[in-house]
């Protein structure tokens, strides 16, 4: 790679943000604007250079190690057609789950609903190629940038000679002076307003920022993050604690109740922030005033803090990676509301009073603690907020079971010293509250109804995976995730029975039942994919897969758009009434499980068998959530004693 003397240099580390360039080329994104976006260059000109430097160093990567694809880098390989179909973007935009999910999971949801033809299918396998090429590479050569690295190492060389020239040689250098000073660049030569707000936004994809606290003097460049830091005390008459530089900068507090501590002293809040960080991360950590926690000698875990032991929790106990987001999500909201509304710093810090509070805020959360309908910033973006609306009394109860549970976990592995939560009353939602939130199940008729409804709609392979689905789900009760993990090897037959080996929650394994309905439904799918019935199949085969590749099983998005869109689209169906279509505009892939829970306590079939096949932990839970007669058999019997079933509101 060389450049000549008018030419600046702008790849001397490979760093995260070189792909991610040529991933964003890749997929239609211009050069000039991606270049602009994630390459440090300071006008267009300059993104032909700076593009053609990071194709020659990743390819001569991709060739010492022998990427047969080395080739197609840097490479835009479009995959659509003129056709009527939807961009990608305008999927996304009309795809009410899709900011839950990564681009890739994303794509193959699109791709699921718009098949490609022959050649941009060829044009999609190639790129799918490209990017697998890339994250290959990433792994390989990728460092993170350090604090510490010379600023030669991540800008061309002309911008880090113009810093050098007013005293800065590191990323942490330049990271305290733009934290203490708004003009910080007002020395250097031909550095003006625009190519300094370019310099600190490269730097911010480097390492995390400092919160700017202008009219302080500068900590000193050997003040690097991660050093063990202290915070002014929170009692009444102390300064306001600045705003980190990516929550914005209003100071403006509202007036809100305050805690008590033990000794009568009051822990304020923060400033409400204008922008919300994602506290799952070091950026949340690093901040001057957090106040880092001292680990106890005994601890089991091998976390020095508190995001380092979530994280540790989360990969124990938790056996999928839906239920990983969940957990994680329930975690960020309660770390972002004890340092922002209580104004602490580390989850030990908390005493019965706050977990009240918290109690208290989850039942009436704050309208800037909620995101706008249209929004579909992830955590860290400006425009995301914890929340997207107030949570109904069963999403309410999970988010504090989750932190209960969490608080318990980590009390136990010796990182925390106690556990306020395990004196607190968690059930504050009534048995009949959570059992009418979680029993969101299709009633037998309505099923039928619907089952109709596919049946009438022409033969493709988007309604034979359909009708396996619901036939199955209803007759198994399998988890989402568990559907999508099962393969036919996971079957058995013994003693003139099915049975299917599953994983389930907590990863604990499980053999369930496969009933007549569920069986039938499972070959008759497989013949439509051409494949062997299911005692003669390939093992790998899965048991729900692509609509464009019999062997490739499908990602939860893929599966929770398919099931949600047949829903939809059951709703003018006939046999529909407005109060079922109202119900049917809710529901998820999830309601066929609870489907089957209800429909076998309506057949009869013993509780602790409910239980076993659907892998609850007690059977206290299938008690609570299935133990009581469904709406409609519930009717029945009242109808045999008096007099019938009323009328229907059209007769």
């Amino acid at each position: 790679m060389t450049a000549t003397a008018t030419e600046p240099v702008f790849v001397h580390r490979l760093g995260k943000h070189h792909f991610a360039h040529l991933r964003a080329v890749a997929e239609g994104l211009p050069v000039t604007e991606s270049a602009l976006r994630y390459l440090a260059i300071y006008h267009g000109n300059q993104a032909v250079t700076a593009h053609r430097e990071t194709v020659d160093a990743v390819r001569a990567v991709a060739r010492r190690h022998r990427e047969t694809s080395w080739r197609l880098v840097g490479l835009a390989i479009p995959v659509s057609e003129q056709t009527s179909q939807p961009t990608l973007a305008e999927f996304a935009e009309t795809t009410p789950w899709a900011s839950d999910f990564s681009e890739a999971e994303l794509l193959e949801a699109y791709q699921e609903r718009y098949p490609t033809g022959r050649k941009p299918a060829r044009r999609l396998r190639l790129r799918e190629n490209l990017l697998a090429t890339l994250s290959r590479i990433e792994k390989l050569v990728v460092v993170p940038p350090q604090a510490t690295d010379a600023l030669a190492g991540w800008y061309d060389q002309d911008t880090a000679d113009r810093l050098a020239a007013i005293g800065l040689g590191t990323l942490a250098d330049l990271n305290a002076r733009i934290a203490s000073d708004p003009q910080w660049h007002a020395a250097a030569k031909a550095i003006g307003s625009v190519k300094a707000e370019r310099i600190e936004h490269h730097l911010g994809a480097l390492i995390p920022l400092l919160p700017k606290r202008y009219g302080e003097p500068a900590p000193p460049a050997t003040h690097l993050p991660g050093a063990v830091m202290t915070r002014p005390p929170l009692l009444p008459g102390a300064p306001a604690f600045a705003v980190p530089a990516v929550l914005g900068t209003s100071t403006a507090v509202e007036e809100r109740p305050v805690a008590l501590t033990a000794a009568g002293g009051v822990r304020q809040p923060r400033p409400r922030p204008l922008a919300f960080p994602d506290p799952l991360t070091r950026c949340f950590l690093e901040t001057p005033s957090y106040r880092a926690y001292s680990v106890p000698p005994d601890s089991f875990l091998d976390a020095t803090d508190d995001v380092g032991a979530i994280y540790e929790w989360v990969k124990v106990v938790v056996g999928s990676t839906e239920t990983a987001k969940t957990y994680l999500r329930e975690a960020r909201r309660f770390l972002l509301w004890l340092y922002f509304e209580r104004g602490l710093d580390c989850l030990a810090d908390i005493k019965v009073i706050d977990c009240n509070a918290y109690i208290d805020f989850l039942g009436q959360i704050p309208s800037d603690y909620i995101s706008a309908s249209t929004s579909r910033a992830k955590p860290g973006e400006a425009a995301w907020r914890p929340f997207r609306g107030q949570l109904d009394a069963s999403s309410r109860q999970q988010s504090i079971v989750i932190v209960a549970a969490m608080y318990t976990w980590l009390a136990a592995a010796a990182y925390l010293p106690r556990n306020p939560w395990a004196i607190i009353n968690k059930n504050v939602v009534t048995k009949r509250a959570t059992k009418r939130a979680t029993s969101k199940a299709v009633g037998e008729d309505l099923f039928k109804v619907l089952l109709d409804f596919i049946e009438s709609r022409p033969p493709s392979m988007d309604r034979a995976r359909i009708r396996f689905i619901f036939l199955f789900l209803e007759s198994v009760g399998l988890r989402s995730s568990e559907l999508i993990a099962a393969k036919v090897k996971d079957l058995s037959y013994r003693e003139n029975r099915w049975f299917l080996a599953v994983v389930g929650k907590g990863s604990k394994a499980r053999d369930v039942s496969i009933a007549k309905q569920g069986m039938d439904a499972l070959q008759e799918y497989l013949a439509y994919r051409t494949l062997p019935r299911a005692e003669d199949a390939d093992g790998e085969t899965p048991l729900v897969a692509s609509n464009r590749d019999s062997m490739r099983p499908i990602a939860y998005p893929t599966l929770y758009a398919h099931v949600k869109s047949w829903f939809k689209a059951s709703l003018d169906s006939p046999g529909v009434n407005a109060r079922q279509a109202q119900l049917l505009a809710g529901a998820s892939t999830h309601w066929l499980r609870h489907t089957f829970g209800n429909h076998s306590m309506a057949r009869g079939v013993p509780s602790d068998v409910i239980q076993g096949q659907m892998g609850h932990a007690s059977i206290k839970t299938t008690h609570d959530t299935y133990g009581t007669a469904p709406e409609e058999r519930l009717a029945d019997e009242i109808a045999k004693a008096f007099g019938g079933a009323a009328a229907s509101p059209r007769d």
